[in-house]
């Protein structure tokens, strides 16, 4: 088997232009027609349909493969008191496609972090998960976390969340999902954020402060956002600067 790097720019440059559009937005217009006056529905849903040939053309040479790598965090409040000492960073990451049956969970630990430090990710980045096959769209999460608790009860915590949420729900509804449905996709993006906010809530009930929420959702139309975030530098979430990578393969 042979395993290459997609190169959006040359093979789907259609769905490479729509990932500068907020997914959510995205599918908020193709749901209720809401555009404005100088991008109307037509036009939209043309743009979407040869992002989606484009994708599917990328399809039919090879399973597709999607990892998703944190590149760069730097640490811009502990939140470790009035002294602000050296913090337990801890992250809580998924990636989570459309085909509903695979999430990535994955738990990392930086002891030692003070406010202005970057967290130590090693040459090639913190892998947040690797997706075979992904389908209609990616959901990438990180929780930075502080905290002196016992990380062994995150998982517990997880999985509270998820049934609180209706998270096992969503998944069903996912796998049985045939066709592209703006509606459906909303509905899992509502379940998602509500589970990443009941999780935060829930860690913090066991000792943990919320340092950020590095969170992207991108669609296979969006070429599932394969490229760097950002292009170049850094994004802000809350009191952490990051960057993270989309790498987006074909095998064949």
């Amino acid at each position: 088997m042979a395993v290459r790097a997609a190169v959006l720019s040359r093979e789907a440059p259609g769905a490479l232009e729509l990932g500068g559009v907020a997914a959510l937005d995205l599918l908020r217009q193709l749901d209720h027609g809401d555009v404005e006056e100088e991008s109307p529905p037509s036009d939209l849903r043309s743009r979407v349909e040869e992002a989606r040939g484009e994708m599917h053309a990328l399809r039919r040479r090879g399973a597709l493969g999607l990892t998703v790598t944190l590149s760069d965090a730097t640490i811009l409040d502990t939140h470790e008191g009035l002294l602000r000492g050296p913090a337990e960073i801890y992250i809580v990451s998924w990636l989570l496609s459309g085909s509903g049956r695979t999430a990535e969970f994955r738990s990392h630990r930086f002891p030692g972090i003070r406010k202005g430090e970057k967290l130590p990710l090693g040459e090639g980045g913190m892998l947040v998960g690797y997706l075979a096959d992904p389908r209609w769209f990616v959901d990438l999460h990180a929780l930075v976390m502080e905290s002196d608790a016992d990380l062994r009860r995150v998982a517990d915590t997880l999985e509270r969340a998820k049934h609180e949420t209706g998270w096992p729900d969503m998944l069903q509804s996912l796998t049985a999902l045939e066709r592209f449905e703006p509606a459906e996709l909303l509905n899992a993006a509502n379940v998602i954020a509500r589970f990443a906010d009941l999780a935060v809530s829930l860690l913090k009930q066991n000792g943990s402060d919320h340092v950020a929420t590095i969170h992207d959702f991108y669609l296979e139309q969006q070429g599932f956002g394969a490229g760097r975030h950002p292009g170049a530098g850094v994004l802000k979430f809350q009191d952490v600067e990051a960057a993270y990578t989309v790498d987006l393969s074909v095998t064949t």
